[in-house]
């Protein structure tokens, strides 16, 4: 009895043999095929679950894509037969022999003459034609032109690029003046011999000294107009002083 109850709670042990190698074999191959009969018999079912199955997130957005493009193409298409209608409902164009004066005749006229203005309107123009320069014109090219060009000797001669001040320049206090300035001087129509040296900076000491050095030679009243005179001034004694007269030199006449 002993030996039966151990037997019992003991686990079974494993079997050996062909018919064990058979049911191992069939429990690993997985279910048993389907035979074609019974396919067919099935066959519905799936077709009607697939049909009746709630609509994908794809699916859903298709359908209301293809909703949209209906709904724009059928309201085209009212549009279009809409216009077509107003437009056959309007006779632009009547017969402009018949019903003189009526509204319909001068409804043709008023599109006969629309008409006309815009053929005008249209009309080309004589012209000559012009070939398309060779190099692009703009504000900027002009500007690039204009600075590497060399300006007269009247307006300075002046050349290249005006470059405008950096933090590296500094303000001077005073700028330097140079010591001796020489121009020349021309005795213009009704004016006089101290007023044009007065024009050109002369202190008014070194003027009535000179007028007075001059006066000795030739009486100031009888240099003629349009002489040119050699005007040479020197460094000024202090800062917005006149320069001192250092020489004058002209030749009033040939016998001078």
């Amino acid at each position: 009895m002993l030996d039966h109850a151990r037997n019992l709670n003991d686990p079974p042990e494993p079997e050996h043999g062909p018919e064990a190698d058979l049911r191992a074999v069939s429990a690993s191959a997985g279910p048993a095929p389907i035979d074609p009969e019974t396919a067919r018999e099935l066959l519905p079912y799936f077709r009607n679950a697939k049909a009746l199955a709630p609509p994908t997130a794809a699916q859903q957005a298709g359908r209301t894509v293809l909703a949209r493009v209906n709904g724009v193409s059928e309201r085209y298409d009212e549009w279009r037969l809409a216009a077509s209608r107003w437009f056959d409902s309007l006779d632009l164009a009547p017969d402009l022999a018949e019903n003189i004066g009526s509204r319909r005749w001068f409804r043709g006229l008023g599109t006969m003459v629309g008409l006309g203005v815009v053929a005008l309107a249209l009309w080309p123009d004589l012209t000559p034609l012009e070939a398309r320069p060779a190099m692009p014109h703009g504000d900027a090219v002009t500007s690039e032109l204009r600075s590497q060009m060399i300006l007269p000797l009247a307006l300075g001669a002046d050349s290249g690029r005006r470059m405008g001040p950096t933090q590296a320049v500094i303000p001077l206090k005073s700028a330097p003046e140079r010591p001796q300035i020489q121009m020349m001087v021309t005795l213009t129509p009704g004016d006089s011999f101290a007023a044009m040296l007065r024009r050109a900076g002369v202190a008014a000491d070194d003027i009535d000294r000179a007028a007075a050095l001059v006066d000795q030679a030739l009486p100031l009243g009888e240099i003629a107009s349009g002489t040119q005179m050699d005007v040479l001034l020197g460094r000024r004694p202090a800062p917005g002083q006149p320069r001192p007269l250092d020489s004058l030199a002209f030749r009033a006449r040939f016998d001078l």
